[in-house]
């Protein structure tokens, strides 16, 4: 409910936001868009979290909601008051505690929504020049994406992998490609080869000749 909540007053401009949280089963018997009207944005992002509970008269709350609430404040902390990355992050994840996902998953996203967050394993593809940093589309703030690129990596607990490929195609253009010039910062002690079996193409399928 909060995230819902503060999606709708971030992006005011957008009536999808105001949808989804004024229809919440939560918000349906409450006078919601008066709820938005209330709410002051002052404050780090957990004190924001209680007082949108306070404000919705989510005071009570059941173990397992009380816990879940205690992550996701937990979490906001890391976001140094920056709503915005914040609900993207969440956006992009619907789900807080990494840990506690059964099953094989893989969870997709940006470096920039990357901050806060923790995985086992990390993988960090398109690690090439002119991608990272990127200069295919202009100039670009090369200190600024060196950073979110160590963002990336230390977003792995126990194992990171970072790929490049030889040749891309890019806008229907092939491109050859050569390592991004942030691998080489990496220590050479902390760097290994991927061990991979070797790798076979598939026969293409037998085309069947027409009649016609």
């Amino acid at each position: 409910m909060v995230w819902r909540f503060f999606q709708a007053l971030l992006y005011r401009e957008k009536d999808y936001y105001t949808r989804a949280y004024l229809e919440l089963p939560e918000i349906k018997n409450k006078d919601g868009r008066e709820l938005l009207n209330e709410f002051v944005f002052e404050g780090p992002l957990p004190d924001l979290v209680d007082q949108a509970l306070s404000l919705h008269s989510f005071e009570n709350l059941s173990d397992d909601a009380a816990d879940a609430l205690r992550r996701f404040k937990r979490i906001s902390k890391v976001f140094d008051d920056d709503l915005a990355p914040f609900l993207d992050a969440l956006s992009l994840d619907r789900g807080i505690d990494h840990s506690a996902w059964i099953g094989d998953r893989v969870a997709l996203m940006t470096l920039h929504a990357a901050k806060g967050l923790e995985w086992p394993v990390v993988f960090i593809t398109g690690c090439e020049d002119k991608l990272m940093p990127c200069t295919l589309f202009g100039d670009s703030n090369e200190s600024e994406e060196r950073r979110l690129f160590y963002v990336g990596m230390t977003r792995a607990r126990s194992k990171l992998v970072l790929s490049h490929v030889k040749r891309r195609t890019l806008n229907n253009r092939p491109l050859d490609m050569n390592p991004s010039p942030f691998i080489p910062l990496i220590p050479d002690a902390l760097i290994r080869p991927l061990e991979r079996g070797t790798w076979k193409p598939k026969k293409k399928p037998h085309k069947q000749l027409g009649l016609f």
